[in-house]
């Protein structure tokens, strides 16, 4: 039988349901069956496919049209669906794939070593449910967030390829069976979740770069920026002083970065650097700044085009919405001809966060200068990251 999404099969006296949940596979199902336990029944949610396949069997799984980031993208929606649809049915029982994965390997010798009012290891509880598929989920958007930086940052899409060698064998369209993996273990699920995590919360330490030329003749004053009183919500709060008293240069020697203590740094690539901070609600502030050299083009409308092109996509790719707001022709960075675009998206479909750009050239190279903030917090924290990237030193 050819399987559908939603498909009910029936087996003596049980019903199944069969859905349609691509990633660990192109063709992986999971299924909702009703079970019971001592005559109480319950709903069991079988998770069809745990682990990422596409990292360790690469040759079935990456071509041009499916790069990691579409892996990634597939399982997290097809994770974030299943986890809806366990918690609407009622699931309060969780198996996977592989006894690996869902704690058979213990659970089994529990169930078959139950005496009197044992409870069944096995039922864990439709929070405890939840709890599983939120995982899968997280692990597979901190993967995507790695993907789509490593495929192609947008700095890195506006600067000008040297043309490839004529030539080369066709592309090759893999296809990938319906049958389950049997050779994955379950350390793979955690080493990416532990590898790209620290992504996902930018504000995480990062290794300095050791790149040691010299820069800009622009060279910054000593900046303090001290935040005004604010009052949200009838609570007052001050945030206090920033020294930017840190610095972080890209490798490619274009820009060098001033930031506070409590910003951490990131290079996104040779020419781009993230810095951000976690806020107390959960919430993020970043400022990107970015200098390329021989950019795709000189012109600052078809620059900033491919730029913001591939932003979109980004924030498209987390099934979030870009809207810009306003464009404009104006001064960047206090003395070049520029395009200044502002926009918003909301972040998880949660948080509103307001984004600021200035894309600017100057002799065969192309600058980006990026605010993004929660609106919820713009009227306090702007002003801070607008003075980070004044403090930005360029070549």
């Amino acid at each position: 039988m050819v399987a559908t999404d939603g498909q009910k099969l029936t087996l003596g006296d049980t019903t199944v349901t069969m859905y349609l949940t691509p990633g660990h596979t192109y063709g992986t199902i999971s299924t909702l069956i009703p079970v019971k336990d001592r005559g109480v029944p319950h709903l069991a949610a079988e998770w069809g496919g745990t682990a990422f396949n596409w990292l360790t069997n690469r040759n079935a799984y990456i071509t041009p049209e499916r790069p990691d980031s579409f892996w990634f993208t597939t399982y997290r929606t097809s994770a974030r669906r299943f986890r809806d649809i366990a918690e609407k049915a009622g699931a309060d029982v969780i198996i996977a794939n592989h006894t690996n994965f869902d704690g058979s390997k213990t659970k089994l010798p529990a169930v078959l070593a139950r005496t009197g009012n044992d409870p069944n290891p096995y039922v864990i509880g439709k929070d405890g449910v939840q709890r599983y598929m939120t995982v899968a989920y997280q692990c597979a958007m901190a993967g995507l967030a790695q993907s789509l930086a490593k495929e192609r940052t947008p700095v890195a899409q506006a600067q000008q390829a040297p043309q490839p060698p004529q030539g080369g064998g066709p592309n090759v369209g893999l296809i990938v069976g319906l049958v389950v993996g049997l050779f994955v273990i379950l350390p793979i699920g955690i080493l990416v979740c532990a590898g790209v995590v620290g992504y996902m919360r930018a504000s995480r330490a990062a290794r300095y770069s050791s790149y040691s030329s010299p820069y800009s003749t622009y060279t910054p004053p000593s900046y303090t920026y001290t935040t005004p009183t604010s009052t949200y919500g009838g609570t007052t709060t001050t945030t206090g002083s920033s020294a930017l008293s840190e610095k972080y240069p890209t490798s490619n020697g274009l820009i060098v970065a001033h930031y506070p203590a409590d910003f951490a740094a990131k290079s996104l690539d040779h020419a781009t650097i993230m810095l951000s901070k976690n806020n107390s609600d959960g919430t993020d502030e970043v400022v990107t700044v970015a200098g390329v050299e021989n950019p795709i083009s000189n012109d600052v409308n078809e620059f900033s085009r491919v730029l913001v092109q591939q932003m979109k996509k980004n924030i498209e790719a987390y099934g979030d919405k870009w809207i810009e707001t306003s464009r404009r022709r104006t001064t960047c960075f206090g003395s070049y001809s520029g395009l200044q675009i502002e926009g918003t998206y909301t972040a998880s479909g949660i948080t509103k966060e307001n984004v600021k750009i200035c894309y600017f050239m100057r002799p065969n190279k192309g600058y980006e200068m990026k605010t993004i903030v929660p609106a919820i917090h713009e009227s306090r924290d702007l002003p801070l990251l607008q003075s980070m990237v004044d403090a930005t030193e360029i070549k």
